[in-house]
Formats: C-alpha cells, structure tokens, sequence
C-alpha cells in the first residue's frame, strides 16, 4: 500500500479535468470536492454474486490510470459483500493486474483486511484529508472498519470525513441492517441514482455497446486488463447458481455500473453513458475510430 504527495502542477491539472463538470441532483449541489492531494479512494467490490463488479474493477483501473494511478492514493478491497446468498466470484490475478498491491482481501483474510483497511483510513484522517468509499457492494465491511476508528476520533470528524457512496437499492437490502444503520449514522452517506440507468442524474454503464468492447480490448493501455475481465466474467456469470446478468450474458452487453460511484465522487459529471466514458479515456481516439 502506498501514499503519494503529488506533485502541485498534477494537482492544479487535474482540479482543471473536475471544474468542467455539471451538477445536477439535489445531492451534487451539495458534495464536497474530492482533494487528489490529500484524500484516500476506498474501492470496495463485493463480486458477490452479479459477475458486473469484475468489469467494474477493469473500468475503475481505466480510470486510475487517466489520472495517474502512481500520483492517485487509493486501495482496493476484494470480497467487501453483505448477507447476500450466492456464490463469490474470485479474480485476484485481476485485482493483482489492475492494483497491484495496493489491494487487500477480505473474502480470504478478513480480518487482517479490514486491519489494513481501518489502519490506511486512520492515517488519511490523521493527515486531514477526506476518505471516499466507492460502495460497489454493501456495507458490511465499512461498518467493521468504521467502528474500529471510534476508538481514534470524534464522531464529528468521521460524520465529515468519511464519505461512503452508494448507487443501489439491491446493495443497501442486501447490507445486514444494522451495519447500514450504523454507516449511514456515522458517516457521510450518499445516496446517488442507480448506474444502471442513463435518464437520471449519474451516469449509466449499463447497455449493449459492441463498439466499446471491441476497442478497449485491444487497447493498447488498457485491454490487458479488460479482455482478463470479459474472461472472468464468462466463466462465472451465472455460473454454479450465481446470478445471470442478462445484460452482458447478451452479445454486445457491458455492465460496470458501479462506477457511476466514482465518477460522482471525482466529479466527472460530463460523463453520461458508455460511450462518453470511451471518449473521457481517449480509446476512439487513439483507435482512430
């Protein structure tokens, strides 16, 4: 795990790439801005049992690498699911190209995970800055870390920074209740709208897109990884009674909804659907299409 001062010309760039952004739910008028010099990007997959979170891990390592994943503080969390039945999807060689070592696991060592986990966030605090869960499962796993850290800080520092996301009703059902009592109680909880769709206030990466799947797979920065993705995805998608997405079970179909979490949180508000997400990452460009 590692933690970056950046350098001060990065961070005025890349405060210019988040300005040109469009606030438009009740929400958005309100979210404090994401600080790439200070704050901690919590990436936490449940992968559990909706084959969607594989491809949204390959989406999210696109997203690091725009902004310069060596000058991005962050760190990925495997098995971060709730009291959902189904089996787990497991895709560490995925989790060990995208992140490298800056990911912990808690479907296989959970404690010693959420150990690094409330250890990373304890230090983001201590330092000032704000920490950002993108939520793309269920609460359990913040819980366990949030209650850790009331043994360090006021409620109040942990009611202002840390900022846990979510975009789904399935992932809040599927919570144990009490933990998302106590998350929504104890820390920033936002609410935003459901990925799945593109007629609402986030984006949506939910639709079949065969233009896309074609040209990011043989990307040259990033199809490594997404084509490592889609093959997950096709091994397990439906797989041994886990659930069939009907979305990318189809030709053409991609689903990385979760990421609409992160693109809320880095304020990438210009980004609407699939193809805006393409044209953010430069791949038609760079492909000549």
């Amino acid at each position: 795990m590692k933690t970056i001062i950046m350098p001060v010309i990065y961070t005025f760039l890349l405060s210019l790439l988040f300005s040109c952004s469009l606030n438009t739910s009740e929400d958005n008028k309100t979210r404090p801005d994401f600080n790439p010099s200070s704050d901690l990007l919590l990436l936490q997959f449940d992968s559990k049992t909706d084959a969607d979170d594989i491809t949204s891990i390959a989406a999210t390592g696109s997203i690091l690498k725009k902004l310069g994943e060596e000058e991005t503080n962050y760190l990925a969390v495997a098995g971060a699911y709730g009291k959902q039945g189904g089996l787990y999807i497991p895709s560490p060689e995925l989790f060990n190209l995208v992140f490298q070592d800056n990911w912990v696991d808690v479907h296989n060592q959970r404690q010693e995970a959420v150990d690094a986990i409330y250890k990373t966030v304890k230090k983001t605090l201590k330092n000032g800055g704000n920490v950002w869960v993108m939520e793309a499962g269920q609460s359990d796993v913040s819980a366990k870390w949030l209650k850790l850290l009331q043994n360090d800080f006021a409620s109040s520092i942990l009611k202002k920074q840390i900022h846990i996301v979510q975009h789904s009703n399935w992932n809040e059902q599927e919570t144990t209740p009490t933990s998302l009592q106590f998350v929504k109680e104890n820390a920033a909880y936002h609410r935003i709208e459901d990925g799945n769709h593109t007629n609402n206030s986030t984006a949506g990466f939910h639709e079949v897109n065969s233009k896309f799947i074609d040209t990011i797979s043989s990307n040259p920065i990033h199809g490594e990884s997404w084509t490592l993705a889609f093959d997950i995805v096709e091994q397990y998608n439906g797989k041994d009674g886990r659930y069939l997405n009907p979305m990318i079970a189809q030709e053409g179909g991609v689903d990385f909804s979760d990421v609409a979490e992160l693109t809320w949180i880095l304020q990438l508000d210009q980004i609407k659907d699939v193809d805006d997400f393409a044209d953010w990452l430069g791949i038609y460009y760079t492909n000549g299409i």
